[in-house]
């Protein structure tokens, strides 16, 4: 299916076809941005270490605006993310993909809760605005300070929470894979270069455009000089003042005024073009980019939670052998630090899955990514000679 209609916080229209053996069954579903923000937060969830397609970015200003060319871009990179999606091997088979694409508005909302409180994700009328991302840095931020601040098992001083995150950070510096590293870096100067070229592109397509308005308003202008000049050649006094020889004039500014009415629709074009071929794409990849530095971030962040929680198991294997080995310990607490211990050892037995789970989709992944992150590149440049190649001439074939 593809996605259409108006973007924003309006409404998506999505059409869909399934082909069955011996009928094709369609439908057609009314979904809003935060349902596409759901969608990618369920499969962020459910399928970590898998580099995500993005999104287009919330723009609250314009989203009130509802600009044409706001909804169309915006339709256009909704039905992007989900191409991408559809023809993702591990993604494609996500059960919150399905519900998305085929659901009714009502089954959608039923379903989509209770899919996000299993998966422990935001429901969609819980994960759009401002605050609502604000809230979840602060509670992201606030997790972290908590890990930091209980590596020991109990709650530190702030030298001491500084220098237990400094024991961490040595052991995910120890740990970290160096192709990874040298993977980070190039994503990073990545992103510099591809930022750069998107400004460029950015102010490459505002001058065709403005220029583009600059003849059209010069042709104009050569219009009406010419209406001008057959108005006073038509006056009763043209033969006192000679104006017959200004007929030459009056035709001369109405071709070259027809003349750049028709450049300044066909820079336009150009500008339209640049900017839903090679712009608009452009500016895509970055955010493509910047999701597979998220998905590095989200390892590193995994392997900080597994150190911390092999730490956190080793502080109370010391208390229980100090509790033990101290006599008069009444037994009540050392069974109550046993308890402990074990539920220690149970979440640094899942942090441990839960990381080489997401490391295992990401050595996976990576390399699609790579194939796919070039292969868009190329269609990118490929456009953008294409467009000027259709206008210019052969200059850029």
């Amino acid at each position: 299916g593809g996605a259409g209609g108006a973007g924003g916080e309006g409404k998506d229209g999505k059409e869909g076809k399934e082909e069955a053996a011996d009928d094709v069954r369609e439908w057609v579903v009314i979904r809003r941005f935060r349902d596409f923000f759901w969608v990618r937060q369920s499969l962020q969830k459910q399928y970590a270490g898998v580099i995500l397609p993005p999104l287009p970015a919330r723009n609250v200003v314009e989203k009130y605006k509802m600009a044409p060319e706001f909804i169309e871009d915006r339709r256009r990179a909704l039905e992007r993310f989900l191409v991408k999606v559809a023809e993702h091997d591990t993604l494609n088979q996500a059960a919150s993909l399905r519900l998305f694409l085929t659901a009714s508005e009502s089954e959608f909302t039923i379903e989509s809760a209770r899919m996000s409180y299993a998966l422990g994700a935001a429901a969609p009328a819980e994960s759009g605005g401002a605050s609502g991302l604000a809230a979840s840095a602060l509670s992201t931020a606030s997790k972290l300070w908590r890990n930091l601040t209980d590596n020991a098992g109990y709650a530190m001083h702030a030298p001491q929470a500084l220098s237990g995150s400094n024991v961490v950070q040595q052991h995910v510096r120890n740990e970290e894979s160096p192709e990874y590293a040298a993977l980070r870096q190039y994503y990073n100067h990545l992103e510099a270069h591809l930022n750069e070229l998107h400004s460029q592109a950015q102010r490459l397509t505002m001058q065709h455009q403005r220029f583009g308005s600059a003849l059209s308003e010069f042709g104009a202008a050569l219009n009406s000089l010419s209406l001008g000049i057959h108005a006073l050649r038509s006056t009763e006094q043209r033969g006192e003042a000679g104006l017959e020889s200004e007929a030459e004039n009056e035709e001369e500014c109405a071709a070259l005024g027809k003349k750049a009415r028709v450049a300044g629709q066909g820079w336009t074009s150009v500008s339209e073009e640049l900017h839903a071929n090679f712009e608009q794409p452009l500016r895509e990849l970055l955010r493509a980019v910047q999701s597979a530095k998220k998905t590095i971030e989200d390892r590193d962040e995994a392997l900080m939670n597994r150190i911390q929680a092999q730490m956190h198991v080793d502080a109370k294997r010391g208390m229980v052998a100090k509790l033990q080995a101290t006599p008069g310990t009444r037994q009540d607490r050392i069974m109550a630090e046993e308890r402990s211990l074990q539920q220690a050892i149970e979440k640094s037995e899942e942090a441990t899955r839960f990381y080489n789970e997401l490391v295992e989709r990401m050595d996976g992944d990576i390399v699609r990514f790579q194939k796919e992150r070039q292969a868009d590149l190329h269609n990118v440049l490929v456009a953008f000679a294409d467009v000027l190649a259709s206008h210019n001439g052969s200059a850029w074939e």
